[in-house]
């Protein structure tokens, strides 16, 4: 397999080469392995974790486990027009807080909401008023319009 060269850091005098993998499939065997991990070392050891599950980082494993695996997440679930709403009128007041949206919506991680807000209410934003779907405005011109005469060449 090739890999290409990522970056190079300095220890003790020697350098280091850092190879970066291409990106692969989760495969299930690694899945188990990061569940076995999660289970002997918990969810705030990520380096211990990542050391049971051959080839993937930390920030690999900490991610595959809270956006997939985690029982807690809601798997292939229909959005409901309530957290719809909900994610809508959150993102307005704090901002793209994700992880603090996500805890106003059991179940769902804080990347899937992510995801739906960019992915469907940020384009079209259902209005609070039922199912009725309107387009975001579209920013208007700082420019005034010119009139038409004075295009014409004499």
């Amino acid at each position: 397999m090739c890999y290409e060269m990522d970056s190079s850091s300095q220890t003790l005098g020697t350098t280091i080469k850092k190879q970066r993998r291409p990106a692969q499939m989760w495969t299930a065997e690694e899945d188990d392995q990061l569940l076995q991990g999660v289970k002997m070392y918990g969810i705030n050891h990520w380096k211990d974790v990542s050391s049971m599950v051959l080839g993937r980082t930390r920030k690999q494993c900490r991610e595959r486990y809270f956006n997939h695996l985690d029982t807690g997440i809601k798997k292939k679930a229909f959005w409901s027009i309530e957290e719809d709403r909900i994610i809508v009128k959150l993102q307005k007041e704090i901002g793209n807080r994700w992880t603090e949206i996500s805890k106003y919506l059991p179940g769902r991680a804080p990347n899937s909401v992510k995801n739906r807000y960019f992915s469907a209410l940020f384009k079209n934003q259902t209005t609070m008023n039922g199912n009725d779907k309107h387009k975001v405005e579209e920013p208007k011109s700082v420019f005034k319009p010119v009139d038409r005469h004075l295009y014409d060449v004499m």
